[in-house]
């Protein structure tokens, strides 16, 4: 994939590739996932959840699941945000699990990352990745209503109540167009970095 240069106001910031994992970032993968899990929900769930939560990013999931490359719509496989020095600052998995619906299952950047627009880059590539297999919506299922990322998402279109988050696939693909050939029927903000939110 190509690498993007980021820019935070005016300011430049390193270049991002967006890329499939590897089975050898599995551990920066795992490690990622921790952090971010406990970061994000520390205080905000049970203490049990969080290291519920934690205990599924495990390095032996996390190996198994780097090493199933995806491909089949259920399970497309982790993508990871990379600097070019190689370190992972975040990862992203999905699927079309249901014809034509589309499911975020994991999205996380390094807290020291955030804002940077990282986690926009993770979710148009999985994005584009679950349209190639016909998805129509795009959906997730967050932790809480107070979940941290509900910014992130409602900023890139994600509507619902309580956990359950959706947005159509369509209205993306229009953003691709002209503006002046777009369709009217379907508004939707722009695959961006939404300011301090991703």
């Amino acid at each position: 994939m190509e690498e993007t240069p980021l820019k935070r106001g005016s300011e430049p910031m390193h270049p991002v590739e967006v890329q499939p994992a590897r089975p050898a970032m599995a551990g920066a993968i795992s490690r990622l996932i921790a952090e971010c899990v406990r970061g994000s929900y520390t205080g905000l769930l049970e203490g049990t959840a969080v290291q519920r939560l934690v205990a599924e990013c495990s390095l032996p999931r996390i190996q198994a699941e780097t090493g199933i490359p995806g491909g089949a719509p259920g399970w497309l496989g982790w993508l990871v945000a990379t600097t070019p020095d190689g370190t992972v600052i975040g990862a992203a998995a999905g699927g079309v699990p249901l014809p034509g619906a589309g499911e975020v299952y994991r999205l996380c950047v390094s807290p020291q990352r955030r804002g940077n627009c990282v986690g926009s880059l993770l979710l148009a590539a999985l994005t584009e990745q679950q349209r190639e297999y016909d998805a129509e919506t795009q959906a997730v299922t967050l932790l809480s209503e107070k979940d941290p990322a509900v910014g992130f998402f409602r900023c890139h279109g994600f509507q619902g109540s309580g956990t359950r988050l959706t947005r159509p696939l369509r209205a993306i693909a229009d953003l691709s167009r002209h503006p002046d050939d777009r369709s009217e029927a379907h508004p939707m903000p722009a695959l961006e970095c939404c300011s301090g939110t991703c």
